[in-house]
């Protein structure tokens, strides 16, 4: 007869150490492992990760010889292997039939949990990676932020039991559905390529002439020439130091103010400007500022439009005023056009350095190379591009949702699982009482007394 029930009358609980078969973990030689390229597979705690999965990129290897001296910490398939130190402390991850090595260990900075043969590995390290799981494993975290948990926390971590025919049940469910959130979580991560790919390309098409060629008149002719041929003013800004908590102060744009293509204004500090300095630096509407300097050469070349809301600004020394003609230019036309693929590979050849920081300066800013279409043109991409990012944003949020949704599924299921929703329980099943007896019986360990399953609802 098959029941279904929240109160799980045939689980029970006890402690982790009860149902291993050993608990250990590994060593590596003296003098560490780095100085080995070759030997049999060195696991820690870098290689397992929150999801449950390995990640085997950066291996490290212990030779042969260590490996055969060391009779302990050698991995095989079922065995849950634990996190014990460090800022990921309790990820755990199940060694399962694919995993890619024949032979390998895992170091001192994880255990290693071998569960008894009659019991399905599964089932608990699910439960392991579950948060209430992960709760009680941390629970007996000691120490600072790189401290961990000993080898006794198998000891005081209580970890549910069902009848070995619900664990089986379980865990098969567990495994289908979640290789399903899996599956989709990695067709949701092409997306953010895919709009990357779309937004590029929609800035070539905008600032080759594609984009607007069947809206063009004839005589409507593209502009070959430089940046600096349509600049009216071009300036670095500020070399003084700015605060947050300066009253009576001016806002100071700095290069945390240049988001995408607009003003950021989350993150602002403030100076206080003479009136020859106010004159020769602040900020007009329609103004571009562009990062000159940055570590990251991704950064340098960057720009946003000044909108009318931060006219009177003043702007930071690592940052280029560009001012124009509004009558001939689009400043937001200017903006695409910097921000385009093929202007960015310009900047970044013009600015790496293998010094660590990379520069432009206004003299190669008013080199850049310019497509100019008549300004009725610019108006008209500005209108196109600014359509369709703004339907490529709408994917982009919609995808946001949809990732928010399929990373709460794997914390959901595996809460269902545990208060017992997920598979029917099946009243012919051995009881866990009977099933912990017996292991208790084989390791000769006393009986407790007698305690019900009943999870956190």
């Amino acid at each position: 007869m098959i029941i279904l029930t929240k109160h799980l009358l045939n689980w029970e609980e006890t402690p982790l150490n009860d149902l291993l078969l050993c608990l250990e973990t590994g060593a590596r030689p003296k003098g560490g492992v780095d100085r080995y390229k070759t030997g049999l597979p060195s696991l820690g705690g870098e290689h397992l990760t929150a999801d449950g999965k390995f990640n085997l990129k950066n291996l490290k290897f212990i030779p042969e010889y260590f490996a055969e001296k060391l009779l302990r910490g050698k991995i095989s398939q079922g065995d849950v292997l634990i996190v014990k130190d460090g800022a990921t402390t309790g990820k755990c991850v199940l060694v399962q039939n694919n995993f890619q090595f024949d032979r390998a260990y895992v170091n001192e900075h994880v255990f290693l949990c071998r569960f008894l043969s009659i019991l399905d590995s599964r089932f608990f390290a699910y439960y392991l990676r579950s948060d209430k799981g992960q709760k009680r494993i941390l629970n007996n975290f000691r120490g600072a932020a790189q401290g961990g948990i000993p080898q006794s926390f198998a000891d005081n971590t209580l970890i549910p039991v069902a009848p070995v025919n619900e664990q089986k049940r379980i865990a098969d469910k567990l495994d289908t559905l979640l290789a399903k959130v899996d599956a989709c979580r990695e067709h949701l991560e092409r997306v953010p390529q895919i709009l990357k790919r779309f937004r590029q390309a929609v800035l070539a098409a905008a600032t080759s002439g594609r984009l607007t060629e069947e809206w063009r008149e004839e005589h409507n002719k593209w502009e070959t020439c430089t940046l600096g041929s349509v600049i009216t003013d071009i300036r670095y800004g500020t070399s003084k130091k700015s605060f947050y908590d300066l009253n009576n102060g001016t806002p100071v744009l700095r290069i945390p103010n240049i988001g995408d293509r607009k003003i950021d204004p989350t993150d602002l500090k403030f100076t206080q400007f003479d009136d020859k300095e106010i004159k020769n630096l602040s900020l007009k509407s329609g103004d571009l500022l562009l990062i000159r300097s940055n570590g990251s050469v991704e950064l340098v070349g960057k720009v946003a439009v000044v909108s009318p809301e931060f006219e009177g600004y003043m702007y930071a020394g690592y940052l280029i005023r560009l001012r124009f003609d509004i009558t001939k230019i689009n400043p937001y036309y200017i903006n695409l056009y910097l921000i385009s693929p093929a202007i960015r590979k310009h900047i970044e050849f013009t600015t790496r350095s293998t010094s660590g920081v990379n520069n432009i300066n206004s003299e190669e800013v008013k080199a850049i190379p310019l497509n100019l279409p008549s300004l009725a043109e610019q108006h008209e991409i500005v209108r196109r591009v600014e359509l369709l990012f703004a339907y490529a944003d709408k994917l982009e949020t919609r995808y946001q949702a949809a990732r928010s949704r399929v990373d709460s599924l794997t914390p959901s299921l595996l809460a269902k699982a545990f208060r017992g929703e997920l598979v029917p329980q099946d009243a012919n099943d051995e009881a866990a009482a009977v099933l912990l007896e017996r292991i208790r019986d084989s390791k000769g360990l006393p009986s407790p007394d007698p305690k019900g399953f009943l999870p956190d609802l």
